[in-house]
């Protein structure tokens, strides 16, 4: 495991402005963000990680394209009910982001280098789209809700058959 913490005091004002919370403090999210689209995406570890993605549509349409380490290599089609990806949409409200943000090491006061990382990326339908990617070697608390609502999102999808034992 490799501890930030000395570089995260030495980053001045600058850093601590980059480690913001992800919503400004009473901020409400946008109950109709329009969003034509959201991503979630398993990225690669130190090991047998699942990698993955899963693209689902408002209208509930989808796809799953299994890169390694899954039980379905390739793209699948989906279908996701609406209900569906409105529950995850609401779920991650609250960490979706002004603009494309990166939570790694560099914002993080406790990191292992060998743990996956998550994406989302939220489509609106006029196409603009916001990313973020959390590493999960990150283990500051102040990140456990985020970690929590992409896998408990993810949890909610149809692609246990297609991923597989997640536990490789």
């Amino acid at each position: 495991m490799r501890s930030f913490s000395t570089a995260a005091r030495v980053m001045g004002a600058a850093g601590l402005l980059a480690m913001a919370p992800l919503q400004p403090a009473g901020a409400e999210p946008d109950a109709d963000a329009d969003t034509a689209e959201i991503v979630i995406a398993a990225g690669p570890c130190f090991g047998r990680c699942p990698v993955y993605s899963t693209r689902i549509l408002a209208d509930g349409g989808g796809r799953f394209i299994g890169t390694r380490f899954v039980a379905k290599v390739g793209e699948q089609a989906l279908l996701v009910e609406p209900a569906t990806f409105r529950a995850i949409e609401k779920r991650l409200a609250p960490y979706r982001p002004a603009a494309d943000r990166r939570i790694g090491p560099e914002e993080c006061e406790s990191f292992r280098t060998d743990a996956p990382s998550w994406t989302v990326r939220w489509v609106d339908k006029s196409g603009e789209a916001v990313t973020l990617s959390f590493s999960l070697g990150c283990t500051d608390l102040r990140y456990v809700p985020l970690a929590e609502a992409i896998r408990s999102s993810n949890e909610m999808l149809p692609i246990g058959p297609l991923v597989g034992d997640r536990q490789r």
